[in-house]
C-alpha cells in the first residue's frame, strides 16, 4: 500500500527527490490519518517538527550572516603588519612627522659635548597646512662644512630661536599627538634639546616591513615607494621631512588595504 501525500513535504531543511517524499514524522502522521478516516487528525504531531525545521533555518541564516560580516571585516581590518599604526588609523589628525637635524661635527674636528638641535621639521601629515619649521641657535659653532651639508645659510642660525624657545614651540605643536619619525634619532634630538621625551612609531621599522626587506636611508626609501625627488636647495630637514610625510601616508594606505587585495 502507497499513500500518496495531498502537499510537499515540510522538510525544507534539505532538498528531497521529489515532492512526494516526507519526512518520518510527517509520513507517520499521514498513515494514521488516513488509517482513522481522518488526515487532518494528527497534524498536531507536525507542530514541533515545523518548530524545529524553523529554528534550524533561522540559525543557519544568521550563520550565513556572520560569515558574510567576518569575511567584510577581514577585508576592511587593517593588515596586521602594521598594527603599531592602529592609534593613526583611528585618529589620523592626531600624528605628527617629525625630522631633526643637530649640530654634528664633520669628521676629524673637534666637537664637545651633545649635538644641539638646528634644525626640526613637523608635520601633522593628514591635516593641511599644518607644519613648523624652526631653525635653532646651538651654544656651540655651526662649522661651515655642517651648514652646507643641511642647506642652512649662517645667517639663519645666527638668528634662530633659543633652545627653551624652539622646545616649547614644538611641544605646543605636537601636544597630545602621535610622533612618527624614522628611528629614534628625530625623537631623541628634540627631547636632548628640552621637548618632553615621547614614545614615537618607527617609520623606518615599518617601511622594511611594507618593502619586504632593507629601507634603505630615508631619502632612498621615500624613491622607492614612488615619492618625487624635492629640489636640492631646499634645505635638508624640509627635504627629508617631506620624504617622511610621504612614507607615512604610504605606510596607512597600505595598513588600510585588504589583505587579499
Amino acid at each position: 500500500m502507497s499513500i500518496a501525500p495531498a502537499e510537499p513535504g515540510r522538510y525544507r531543511i534539505r532538498r528531497e527527490p521529489s515532492d512526494q517524499h516526507l519526512a518520518t514524522i510527517e509520513a507517520t502522521a499521514l498513515a494514521l490519518g488516513v488509517i482513522e478516516g481522518d488526515v487532518e487528525a494528527y497534524r498536531a504531531l507536525l507542530r514541533p517538527f515545523d518548530a524545529m525545521v524553523d529554528g534550524q533555518l533561522e540559525r543557519a541564516a544568521t550563520a550565513r550572516g556572520t560569515r558574510h560580516q567576518s569575511r567584510a571585516a577581514r577585508r576592511t581590518k587593517p593588515s596586521a603588519r602594521f598594527d603599531e599604526l592602529a592609534p593613526i588609523l583611528a585618529a589620523p589628525t592626531r600624528a605628527v612627522v617629525v625630522y631633526a637635524e643637530v649640530n654634528s661635527a664633520p669628521t676629524g674636528s673637534r666637537h664637545d659635548g651633545v649635538p644641539e638641535l638646528v634644525h626640526v621639521v613637523a608635520v601633522r601629515p593628514f591635516v593641511d597646512g599644518a607644519a613648523i619649521d624652526l631653525v635653532t641657535r646651538p651654544r656651540a659653532a655651526v662649522h661651515d662644512a655642517t651648514l652646507a651639508r643641511l642647506g642652512l645659510a649662517r645667517a639663519a642660525v645666527d638668528g634662530g630661536l633659543d633652545g627653551p624657545s624652539a622646545t616649547a614651540a614644538i611641544d605646543a605643536f605636537i601636544g597630545d599627538g602621535k610622533v612618527l619619525c624614522w628611528g629614534a634619532f628625530p625623537r631623541d634630538a628634540i627631547a636632548s634639546a628640552g621637548a618632553v621625551r615621547r614614545g614615537f612609531i618607527d617609520l623606518r621599522a615599518l617601511c622594511c616591513r611594507l618593502l619586504g626587506g632593507s629601507a634603505g636611508g630615508l631619502d632612498v626609501a621615500a624613491r622607492r615607494l614612488g615619492a618625487p625627488a624635492p629640489l636640492p636647495s631646499t634645505p635638508r630637514a624640509v627635504r627629508m621631512a617631506s620624504d617622511a610625510v610621504f612614507i607615512a601616508r604610504a605606510l596607512t594606505d597600505a595598513a588600510q588595504r585588504r589583505p587579499d587585495a
